[in-house]
């Protein structure tokens, strides 16, 4: 039996974060939540999730502070990142994003599925 990959969701907005839990969910994928990059970076050290799903526009600790925390620490350097955000820059982005690994999207031009399509593709 094989073990279901965990997800990390990092998404502020309940709405959101709700549809794309059950989405991963049915797909298959465990998935962890976090409401605010504090919280992110704890439950990436916790949980050890083979895929990071984060917003860059969160409380506490934004997206950017908390992929550039995570990249610091040895054991979660190589864990894939997807950026989901409508801002059109992001300061400091080009500094945490390790490409072809990472990658960012831009909420406003998403399905659903070209998600699910972008994590099965980065797992």
């Amino acid at each position: 039996m094989t073990t279901a990959k965990k997800i990390l969701l990092v998404e502020d907005e309940a709405l959101l974060a709700g549809i794309l839990e059950e989405r991963l969910s049915q797909a298959g994928y465990t998935v962890i939540r976090a409401v605010d990059g504090e919280e992110g970076l704890r439950q990436v050290e916790e949980q050890e999730p083979q895929l990071v799903v984060t917003d860059i526009l969160l409380p506490v600790l934004d997206g950017v502070a908390m992929i550039k925390q995570m990249r610091e620490k040895e054991a979660l350097k190589e864990t894939p990142i997807i950026i989901l955000t409508n801002l059109e820059t992001v300061d400091g982005i080009e500094r945490v994003i390790q490409e072809p690994r990472d990658m960012v999207l831009k909420k406003t031009y998403l399905t659903l599925e070209h998600i699910l399509t972008t994590i099965q593709e980065k797992l």
